[in-house]
């Protein structure tokens, strides 16, 4: 019985909450009977990537604007109402996808650069990791391969993405901090 949260790229700086019970004639397309919460970023906003942390708020990157969104999904706690914008925040990388662990923070995938971080506790960023000035990569030869796509956290905080040019899978490891490609 839950809804799901969509960051529409083509979709002029929108993210829409698609009701879990709805039936789509069409379920090659966003179907608008179905939507019941629309937020708008702005119509220059292009949203990449989405996560909801452990109080149920929505966070959503805007990858032309390199900002992150934190858009109210529990109103219990907040107040207001679902879809007020909570807050946003500069960030340091162009977000294109979004995980977040359990301690808070947001690991960004930026597409063809690197890794970022930025943490909900403390509403800052808590670093990048990218192909210059950081080791990250060390064990990726080929410099055509750094293109984090999509982003995931496992259950031991660590941090995995997928590499859009070349394929395979990279991994921070949260105790050490030390990176491999697989």
């Amino acid at each position: 019985n839950y809804n799901v949260w969509v960051a529409n790229r083509w979709g002029a700086g929108t993210i829409n909450r698609v009701l879990h019970d709805c039936e789509c004639p069409d379920a090659t397309t966003l179907c608008t009977a179905c939507v019941d919460v629309t937020v708008s970023i702005g119509n220059d906003s292009v949203p990449r990537g989405l996560a909801i942390d452990a109080n149920n708020d929505v966070w959503v990157g805007s990858w032309n604007q390199k900002r992150i969104y934190r858009i109210n999904n529990n109103v219990a706690r907040n107040g207001g109402e679902v879809g007020d914008i909570l807050g946003n925040w500069a960030i340091p990388v162009n977000p294109y996808g979004l995980a977040i662990d359990g301690t808070g923070k947001i690991w960004i995938a930026q597409i063809g650069h690197g890794i970022g971080c930025f943490d909900t506790v403390t509403e800052a960023s808590c670093g990048s990791f990218t192909r210059s000035g950081n080791a990250i990569w060390a064990a990726d030869t080929d410099s055509t391969c750094l293109s984090p796509y999509g982003v995931a956290v496992d259950a031991e905080g660590n941090v995995w993405w997928g590499n859009w040019s070349c394929g395979g899978l990279g991994r921070l490891d949260r105790a050490t901090y030390e990176t491999s490609v697989v």
